[in-house]
């Protein structure tokens, strides 16, 4: 199946793996019952008894093993590249590898020539491979909430399948 939603567990304590009452690889997660502790991963499920953890609710995300904030790259491309602006890193997970890719798109000043190429290859030296995003699309501006923060969830929704 293709359900994806926050996994939940009957014990707020550290643990090492998600199982199920009776002691198996645990499967699904439940919705609405209080006492489910949140674990604030999200899981999709694979079918056949068992889930992938394929990311966080709050601004991280699972990749290659390593829990990974987002917030975290953007504000490192920002500091690497004096045209970037403002930058908004989001994951999604790509169907045919179950790999999640990152995709940043960054704000430029007017008038900058940047391009994806170039901004990879200085990424490479400076950043884990795991942290480095797979796509970049250049903005001159990015569409913006009233409160004047960038609307995440409709860049997220008009990029997330554009390749570049």
């Amino acid at each position: 199946g293709n359900e994806k939603g926050e996994i939940l567990c009957r014990h707020n304590a550290s643990f090492q793996q998600y199982l199920d009452k009776s002691g198996n690889n645990a499967t699904l997660w439940s919705k609405g019952n209080p006492a489910w502790y949140h674990t604030r991963d999200v899981g999709l499920n694979a079918g056949h008894g068992s889930f992938y953890v394929v990311g966080r609710i709050d601004n991280c995300i699972n990749r290659s093993g390593f829990l990974i904030s987002l917030e975290e790259i953007e504000l490192t491309l920002q500091s690497m590249f004096k045209e970037i602006d403002r930058a908004i890193v989001f994951g999604y997970e790509d169907g045919v590898k179950l790999r999640t890719k990152l995709v940043a798109i960054c704000e430029i000043s007017d008038g900058c020539q940047i391009d994806s190429d170039s901004v990879k290859e200085i990424c490479r030296d400076k950043m884990n491979k795991y942290r480095l995003p797979d796509i970049f699309h250049f903005v001159y501006k990015m569409p913006q909430l009233p409160n004047g923060k960038p609307d995440r969830a409709l860049l997220i929704n008009n990029y997330k399948h554009i390749e570049n």
